[in-house]
Parts: C-alpha cells; structure tokens; sequence
C-alpha cells in the first residue's frame, strides 16, 4: 500500500506502532489496576486494530480477548491476558524490528 515511498515510510510507522503500544499496553495495566473496564476496551481495541495492520495476529488475538472483557464492564479476567499480550507484544517487537532493520540496510 505504500508503494515506492515503503522504504522511507515504513520504519516510521514501524517506530510510531511501537512506541504507542507500550504505550497502549501501560494503559490496559492502569484500567485494570483502576478498574476502569471502559478504558481496558478501548485502549485493547486500539492495540488490538495496531497490531491487524502489521500482521501480529497472535497480539491482536490476545487483544480482542481483553477487549471483550471490557466491553462485559468488567475487568475481572485481564491479567492473565495482559500477561499474554506482554509476551504477544515482545515477539512482534522482535519481528517488527527485524523488518526494520531490513528496510534501512536496502539501498
């Protein structure tokens, strides 16, 4: 989708997805260390539809978990996934990273 600007583009976004999903991920801990359940659905949808778009399905499986116990007003359930999403989030990181790296070494 990003055509010949995907070497230029693509680290960026790669950068900006995961800045956001630490930042994403601290929130959902917050929400359920709060007991907020409203901002556990939104903050795991966000997450959620940012790692579909980079192909991190186990993460963005794991985040749809999370959003549906949210979305049931409750937070009771949400560590266990959020461990989950912890482990999920390194390996995309991983991943992510790699590409990357990739990207910036292509002349």
């Amino acid at each position: 989708m990003l055509g010949t600007q995907a070497g230029e583009m693509l680290p960026m976004l790669i950068d900006t997805f995961l800045e956001e999903a630490d930042q994403l991920q601290q929130d959902a801990c917050w929400a359920v260390e709060e007991n907020h359940p409203d901002v556990l659905r939104r903050t795991a949808h966000t997450l959620k539809s940012n790692a579909a778009n980079f192909g991190a399905t186990a993460l963005a499986s794991a985040c749809l978990e999370l959003e549906n116990v949210g979305r049931k007003d409750t937070v009771d359930g949400a560590t266990g996934l959020l461990v989950q999403i912890e482990k999920d989030l390194a390996q995309a990181k991983t991943a992510l990273l790699a590409v990357r790296k990739q990207m910036k070494e292509r002349p």
